[in-house]
Order: structure tokens, then C-alpha cells, then sequence
């Protein structure tokens, strides 16, 4: 079933996606896939890559090869000035922030960027102790980080959603984070954010 997308754009530039109703036994075979094949299209940028992802998070592999997806975009796209758009630091906090997300949004049975204790994604952001000045989410479920960013990507140009997010030229940061649904799906966070220019060099490259 294809992933239907309602962007709704929230003033720290986010997008969402509502949810797909995917069966479980569709689910399973896809996170198995994805354990088993790596992208054949794997690419690291450098000191850019995602290297510091625990190896032990279960769902590692698949945040690794999304965030290798995001840059792909972003190397492959320019931003609306014909800029080239440089690659996203890969960011332990954030994709811990991020992570966290997903997980919450299955756990407590709901989808979307404020969560149940009225936390938006900057605030959730903050509350990690990251001090920001740019910040935007992306979420969604789908049975691959693939099919996700595909879908992500295929939003109209030119205007504020989850595409504009991924080629923005105001992050430099990103991290990714994955849970498994009640049904297989994944429940996918994509943080994105720019730190204060004081803390720049405080965070993990």
C-alpha cells in the first residue's frame, strides 16, 4: 500500500505523513530485507558518515542507511539559489532525541510532531540539552527507510515540506530514528537542526 502524505507545516519547519496501514507479514519480510541487503547504492561522505550509531541498536543498519539516503538527496538536489547543498553531520544527541520520538509515538499510540505531554520537536530538542537556531522534523511509517525518503522526495518542489526539509540549506545536522510498530511497520523520526553558532563545535561530528 502506498504511503499517503499530508504535509502539515508547523512554524519550526516540519512536515508529517499520516500513517500506512501495513500488514505485519508485509513488515517483517521488508525489516528482514533491509537487516540482510544493505542499499547496493551505500555511500559515505567522508567524515560524514553515520559511523557512530550504536552497532548494537537494533535498528541501527536502517538509520545508517537513512541518513546515507538524506545526503544522496542532498548531493543529488541544489538548493533554490543553485547552491550545491553539502552533506548533514550525522548527530548521536539528536538521533537519540529523534529515536526516542518514534518510539514514544508507538508506545503510546499516536502519530504526529507534538507528543502527548505537549512537547514539540524543538522543545524535545531542548530538552536533550541541545541549543539550536534552526530546527525541523520529518516523520512517517512505512515497511522500508527507502520507500519512506522516496516518498519524501517526491513532494512538489518549492514549497515547505518534508522535501524542503531534507534539501534545506539551513541545517547542518541531522540524526534518524527507527521503531518498530505495533504491526512491523517502521515508525521513522528524521530530526534536523542547526546548532547555535556558540555551541557549534560542542556536538559529535
Amino acid at each position: 500500500m502506498a504511503v499517503v502524505n499530508h504535509p502539515v507545516i508547523i512554524p519550526i519547519i516540519i512536515a508529517a505523513a499520516l500513517p500506512a496501514l501495513i500488514s505485519s507479514s508485509l513488515a517483517a519480510r521488508a525489516q528482514a530485507q533491509s537487516r540482510q541487503e544493505p542499499s547496493s547504492g551505500w555511500h559515505h561522505f567522508g567524515e560524514h558518515r553515520a559511523s557512530t550509531v550504536p552497532a548494537s541498536h537494533p535498528f541501527a543498519a536502517m538509520e545508517r542507511e537513512m541518513y546515507e539516503l538524506i545526503n544522496r538527496d542532498r548531493a543529488a538536489n541544489s538548493s533554490p539559489a543553485g547552491q550545491p547543498l553539502p552533506p548533514l553531520r550525522w548527530n548521536d544527541q539528536v538521533a537519540a532525541v529523534a529515536r526516542a520520538h518514534s518510539r514514544d509515538m508507538v508506545s503510546h499510540g499516536y502519530f504526529g510532531h507534538v507528543d502527548p505531554e505537549g512537547r514539540s520537536p524543538g522543545m524535545r530538542l531542548k530538552a536533550a540539552g541541545i541549543v539550536w537556531q534552526a530546527a525541523g522534523e520529518n516523520i512517517a511509517t512505512d515497511i522500508s527507510v527507502n520507500r519512506a525518503e522516496s516518498a519524501f522526495m517526491r513532494e512538489p518542489p518549492g514549497v515547505r515540506n518534508h522535501r524542503s526539509n531534507i534539501l534545506s540549506s539551513k541545517f547542518t545536522e541531522v540524526g534518524v530514528g527507527i521503531a518498530a510498530g505495533p504491526g512491523g511497520e517502521l515508525y521513522i523520526t528524521q530530526d534536523f537542526m542547526k546548532p547555535a553558532a556558540s555551541l557549534r563545535g560542542a556536538f559529535p561530528r
